[in-house]
């Protein structure tokens, strides 16, 4: 919960925990709790490459290495 409050606070970008979209099996491993959910539901082109872009400056802002 806690990276998808800094990713709206800090990147614009709202995204909600697997926790809300999972049974309590999935989230049983390390990998099954590192998953976020985000919509790019009725938006543009221009505002996804815009949504792609800033996740980008999050992955290095935040120190992460994604694959």
């Amino acid at each position: 919960m806690q990276v998808c409050e800094r990713m709206s606070a800090e990147g614009g970008i709202v995204t909600l925990p697997v926790e809300l979209f999972s049974t309590q099996a999935a989230l049983q491993d390390e990998e099954g709790r590192r998953w976020l959910r985000l919509s790019v539901a009725n938006v543009d082109n221009e505002t996804i490459t815009q949504v792609c872009q800033r996740l980008s400056e999050l992955e290095r802002l935040f120190g992460w290495e994604l694959d």
